[in-house]
Parts: C-alpha cells; structure tokens; sequence
C-alpha cells in the first residue's frame, strides 16, 4: 500500500518556510537558501514601493548590457544600480 499524499499540502507542512515572518513584504525579499535579506539602507524592512522600484532598477540594470547588475563587483558598498536607486542593501542573515 502507498501512503496518501494528499495532506501534504497542507498549512502545517509549509509553515516552518514563512514561519519567521518579520514584516510581510520582508519574507518575500528574503534568500532563504543564501541566507540574506534585503533592507532599507536605514535597516528598515522593505515596502511595496521600495521594491517596485528596486524591481525596475533591475529591469534597467538588465537592460544595459549587465552592467547595473555587475556593478557590486566594483562599489564600495556592494550596491547595484537597483539597490542604490531604491536604497536598500542585501545583508547576510
């Protein structure tokens, strides 16, 4: 006999991944298998706004021949052309 599958899909096997839930817009942001996490250069959570414009920051850093995106390579601060212009940073956690 095989066992059913059918209750795994349910809440109590998928919360243990959002489970240390901040802020709701911190846990989309977040690299769970890298372990880092976007923040506000202030180190404030992240807002709606703030990453819609992070997210057309890195449309744009795309958009230039990669350039925007390599740029962590070269800044001081480990920013690319999209985390400057929403002001974030990407932190180990």
């Amino acid at each position: 006999m095989t066992p059913c599958l059918c209750g795994l899909s349910s809440s109590k096997f998928r919360r243990p991944l959002f489970q240390k839930r901040t802020h709701p817009f911190t846990a989309i942001f977040r690299f769970k298998a890298t372990h880092l996490r976007v923040v506000k250069t202030t180190g404030a959570d992240l807002t709606v706004s703030d990453a819609v414009i992070r997210y057309v920051g890195l449309v744009i850093a795309f958009a230039v021949v990669f350039i925007g995106v390599l740029w962590v390579i070269w800044d001081a601060n480990k920013q690319g052309w999209h985390d400057k212009m929403a002001g974030t940073y990407v932190i180990r956690v």
